[in-house]
């Protein structure tokens, strides 16, 4: 976008740094940035909810935790029980306050559905802090009517969806048909409108 406007970000923009956030970013994701601004990449892991959580140093060794505003811990997303160092599972947050602070949210076991994972000893920069690895998501599949599915999930729900209307309106008509040969009236109370495979806001199908 720059270079559209005649400026070259690595000539005419003197930057040293570069925070990083928002999404997750691969090693090679955050070389290019760098190489793009002539400038060093530096990660950041925050969210809306619970803030800025943690943060890259020079070293680049992983994200020093800021553990004067937060307690951070990695859990087995099945049992919910607390992984050794050094393993990766789900991250679960606690903000910390001091008692004269009145945060607008507070967040108490929070889990904003990354892993993470703690890496074992300390940085060789002068922060001592825990420091966890670049946390990453997996979250490929959409809330759809409260069912997880991904997107062939969905189109075979539709076409069953659309299937089932079909079937209830060839059904009725079928019935109709009979009941004017017949000359008895039919009953539809046993009929798919009745039987919740039709959508309600198909039931004023005549």
């Amino acid at each position: 976008m720059l270079q559209s406007y005649g400026l070259d970000p690595t000539k005419n923009i003197s930057l040293k740094t570069v925070s990083i956030g928002g999404e997750p970013t691969t090693r090679e994701e955050r070389r290019e940035i760098g190489r793009s601004w002539n400038a060093e990449p530096m990660e950041m892991y925050a969210s809306t909810e619970a803030g800025l959580m943690a943060f890259e140093c020079k070293e680049h060794t992983g994200l020093h935790l800021i553990e004067s505003e937060l307690f951070l811990a990695c859990v087995d997303p099945e049992s919910g029980e607390e992984v050794a160092e050094g393993e990766s599972g789900r991250d679960l947050v606690t903000n910390l306050y001091e008692p004269d602070e009145r945060p607008a949210t507070f967040v108490l076991n929070y889990s904003h559905g990354d892993h993470v994972r703690m890496i074992p000893g300390g940085c060789s920069c002068s922060l001592d802090s825990k420091l966890i690895d670049h946390p990453w998501r997996d979250n490929k599949k959409k809330m759809i009517s409260e069912l997880h599915l991904d997107e062939e999930g969905q189109k075979m729900e539709r076409k069953k969806q659309q299937q089932n209307e079909l079937t209830f309106v060839a059904k009725r008509a079928i019935r109709k048909l009979e009941s004017l040969r017949s000359g008895k009236h039919v009953n539809d109370s046993d009929s798919p409108i009745h039987s919740g495979t039709v959508p309600p806001s198909k039931k004023q199908v005549t």
